[in-house]
């Protein structure tokens, strides 16, 4: 187990480091907000889940990361990953302009349930607050808020990265590796995510 997480991190790490994006994140400032979320208990959506831990190789069709990505079917390479708290899948395809290209999808939930029983709002805070550090940079990226999808929302086209908050139990991450300008991957972001989210949610 210690060794199938290390190489995830490892990959992780070498996926969403290797964005291709310029050192501006301009993107959303004029983006209305999302609203899938007025209305819906999400507590009473994740009570009701026996695994909040889901397949997310699964949890959006192929046919709906294909429409957002603008690419065909048979484009698309899964590679699924899991551990004790945290599912992934890659989304990957061949690019000649750009190695490793594609998107991550992951699932969290909390590691520390006795010891941090905040885990997800302090997670979240600490992206607001402190940002995060790129691979080989002491520069911290700095996360907007990404209102209306999900309890709590951030997002840094930067380094393509976005995540959403369900209460305290759960949090969705998306991440690019690709070549998109940073307002056509918010575009595409945020229309994955609301599939991401809507499906987990059954909404």
């Amino acid at each position: 187990m210690k060794t199938q997480f290390l190489l995830v991190l490892a990959t992780f790490l070498a996926f969403t480091f290797g964005c291709n994006n310029s050192p501006k994140d301009t993107t959303g400032n004029n983006a209305p907000t999302i609203n899938i979320i007025d209305g819906i208990d999400i507590n009473e959506k994740l009570d009701s889940k026996a695994n909040l831990l889901v397949d997310m190789s699964q949890l959006v069709p192929i046919e709906d990361i294909a429409k957002a990505l603008s690419l065909d079917l048979n484009q698309i390479k899964k590679v699924p990953s899991r551990t004790d708290n945290m599912n992934t899948c890659f989304f990957k395809w061949e690019d000649p302009n750009f190695p490793n290209t594609g998107i991550m999808m992951q699932i969290k939930t909390n590691p520390y349930p006795l010891d941090l029983p905040d885990w997800a709002m302090a997670s979240m805070n600490s992206l607001r607050q402190n940002g995060e550090a790129a691979l080989g940079e002491t520069y911290g990226y700095r996360y907007k808020d990404l209102d209306g999808m999900a309890t709590e929302g951030l997002y840094n086209a930067d380094i393509g990265k976005y995540y959403w908050r369900l209460t305290d139990k759960v949090i969705l991450f998306l991440a690019f590796n690709t070549i998109h300008e940073q307002e056509e991957q918010f575009q595409i972001a945020t229309e994955i995510g609301t599939h991401m989210i809507k499906n987990y949610l059954d909404i």
